[in-house]
């Protein structure tokens, strides 16, 4: 009878460890997707900003009109897609062009004289620092769960209840 009751505060301990581990692993997802919102809104402000800009430089530097479409179907492609590695894999992509046409504006003293052209810069650059502090503070939090999801006990209850690991948010590096 006293093996019963051993069994029985043995399955209840377990148990009761099995519900605090999925709740720590739960908890440390949903920071990650709450940060991942936070630079989902960054984006969009940086990709709302963005045919603005476009329309401006097209005024100035018409042969570097490939540039630009490329900024803007890459915009598209980011609207359209709900996949947080694409939109990473876009948001890099979206970065070396907009490096692209920082190059360009140097050869445009006009462009650069432009009020439009500088508001708009000023807050572009205003959303890539909040970008940077964002991303930063994402790929902590990722870091922070994927340990989590790595680590002896919690790895058996993470593959128990399918957590998986999370991806960073990085661009490629781009020797431009």
């Amino acid at each position: 009878m006293i093996e019963l009751y051993i069994g029985l505060i043995l399955v209840i301990v377990i148990i009761i460890y099995a519900i605090l581990k999925y709740n720590e692993l739960k908890y440390f997802q949903i920071q990650v997707d709450k940060k991942w919102g936070r630079i989902n809104i960054i984006l969009k402000k940086r990709y709302d900003l963005i045919p603005q800009l476009v329309e401006i430089v097209k005024g100035y530097a018409k042969h570097e009109k490939d540039t630009l479409v490329d900024v803007a179907k890459l915009r598209s492609e980011w609207q359209n897609t709900d996949s947080q590695k694409t939109q990473t894999t876009i948001a890099s992509e979206i970065e070396t062009n907009l490096a692209k046409i920082a190059i360009v504006v140097e050869n445009y003293p006009k462009l650069k004289a432009d009020k439009s052209f500088s508001k708009l810069s000023k807050e572009l650059v205003i959303t890539e620092n909040q970008l940077a502090k964002h991303r930063l503070n994402y790929n902590e939090s990722v870091a922070r769960y994927n340990v989590r999801v790595n680590m002896f006990p919690r790895l058996i209850f993470a593959k128990l209840f399918k957590f998986k690991e999370k991806g960073f948010f990085q661009f490629e590096e781009n020797e431009d």
